[in-house]
């Protein structure tokens, strides 16, 4: 056993599978420090420089869940990208804990890939 609570299967399925699905397959591109980073043209994806003609969004793992929610029309208090961290309104909906959106932002501000963050998401929560 895990020791963390089990968050609602629905948002954890749809997560999962956004977090795995490859950026170039229209997936998202992982960043660090905030839940999103709006409008960059240089980046690091899978350990490589990268830079864009087009700006891109920038996400980190919670970013990714924060944002299935807005797409799916949920109420996640007041404008989304305002902080660093998750509202605890977006938390709620997903039922995901403290110490479990501790971990996978520590995990993602390491430098752990989506995959390997979807992988212990699988596993533990």
């Amino acid at each position: 056993m895990s020791g963390f609570k089990k968050m609602d299967a629905k948002w954890k399925k749809r997560w999962l599978k956004a977090l795995r699905t490859p950026a170039d397959q229209g997936g998202y591109i992982q960043g660090k420090g905030a839940l999103v980073q709006e409008n960059r043209s240089h980046y690091v994806l899978d350990g490589l420089q990268h830079y864009s003609a087009e700006p891109v969004d920038l996400f980190c793992c919670l970013g990714v869940l924060t944002n299935l929610m807005v797409e799916k029309k949920c109420d996640v208090g007041g404008k989304a990208w305002d902080s660093s961290y998750m509202s605890t309104k977006a938390s709620n909906i997903a039922d995901l804990g403290y110490r479990a959106r501790k971990t996978v932002a520590v995990m993602n501000d390491n430098g752990t890939s989506f995959g390997e963050i979807a992988d212990w998401i699988e596993v533990n929560l």
